[in-house]
C-alpha cells in the first residue's frame, strides 16, 4: 500500500521527538519534521554531532541514553513543562552489535546487552513512558526496524534477533495502545547511506551492485507514516521501490480482536 504524499503533510504546532538525531536517518528525520513545522526534541548520545544538526535545523538538543528509562522520564517531563506536550516520536537510535566481520561466539555479553539496550529497549522503554503523553493528543510513534527484521541477516545476528523483536513489538502493541490514542508504526529501512556502513559492509555492497537509500528518502517516509491514521503498520523502504506495506505471511497466531 503505498504511503500518502510526505509534502502534503504538515506537522505545524506538533512536538516531536527524535532519537539517533546526530547523524544518519535521525539527522535527516529532525530536518524534514522541522521542515515541515513540527518542533524537535532531538536526540543522541553524540552530544556534538547532535548540537551541529540542532542548530543546523532550529531543533532542540538533548543528550539522551535511550536505554535509560530514567532519562526518558527526565526528558519527557522537561518537553511536557516547556513545550505543553509530546505529539509524535521516530525512535531511530541504533548500533551494530560489533564491527563486521565477526564470529557469533566472539560476542561477549557485554557486546549483547550494548545492542539490546540501544536497538530494543531504546523502542520499548519510550513507547511506554510516552503513550500515555501522546495517546490523549491522537499522536503517533514511529520505529526504525529494518529488512533485517524481517529476514535473516547473516553477517549481524544479534543486529537482526532485535529488529525482528521491534517489528514483533509493534505489530502486538498497536491495538491496545490504539485504545489509548496512540498510532504505532514500524519501517524497514533497505541499505541506507549512514555512518554505520562499514568498509567492509561498503565493499559487500559495492560487489553486490547494490542502491542505497539516502537518509532523506527515509526521514520523508517517516513523516508520512507519523501522519497515516492506521496504526500497526510496517512497511520497508528499497531503493528504486518506494515504501511498501509489508505482506506478511498467514501466521498461526490469531489477529487482534
Amino acid at each position: 500500500m503505498p504511503a500518502a504524499d510526505p509534502t502534503d503533510q504538515s506537522f505545524a504546532g506538533a512536538v516531536a521527538i527524535v532519537t539517533g538525531a546526530a547523524s544518519g536517518i535521525g539527522a535527516a528525520s529532525a530536518r524534514h519534521l522541522r521542515r515541515l513545522g513540527a518542533t524537535v526534541i532531538a536526540t543522541d548520545v553524540a552530544a556534538d554531532a547532535l548540537r551541529a544538526v540542532a542548530d543546523d535545523c532550529g531543533a532542540t538538543a538533548r543528550v539522551l541514553d535511550v536505554a535509560d528509562p530514567a532519562a526518558w522520564s527526565a526528558l519527557i517531563d522537561e518537553t511536557v513543562a516547556e513545550h505543553g506536550g509530546v505529539d509524535h516520536a521516530h525512535l531511530n537510535a541504533g548500533i551494530f552489535t560489533r564491527p563486521h566481520p565477526y564470529a557469533v561466539r566472539d560476542v561477549t555479553v557485554a557486546d549483547y546487552r550494548r545492542v539490546m539496550g540501544v536497538n530494543l529497549d531504546g523502542m520499548v522503554l519510550p513507547v511506554l513512558a510516552l503513550a500515555p503523553v501522546i495517546g490523549p493528543r491522537g499522536g503517533s510513534i514511529v520505529c526504525t526496524a529494518s529488512l533485517a527484521g524481517l529476514g535473516p541477516y547473516y553477517d549481524d545476528p544479534f543486529y537482526a534477533a532485535t529488529k525482528h523483536a521491534v517489528v514483533a513489538f509493534v505489530r502486538s502493541a498497536a491495538p491496545q495502545l490504539a485504545a489509548e490514542g496512540l498510532r504505532l508504526h514500524a519501517i524497514c529501512p533497505g541499505g541506507v547511506r549512514t555512518g554505520l556502513i562499514s568498509d567492509w559492509v561498503q565493499d559487500r555492497i559495492d560487489a553486490r551492485s547494490t542502491t542505497m537509500l539516502d537518509p532523506a528518502e527515509v526521514a520523508e517516509a517517516v513523516a508520512a507514516m507519523l501522519a497515516d491514521p492506521g496504526t500497526g503498520s510496517v512497511r520497508t523502504i528499497v531503493a528504486g521501490r518506494g515504501l511498501v506495506e509489508y505482506d506478511f505471511d498467514r501466521g498461526v497466531m490469531p489477529a487482534a480482536d
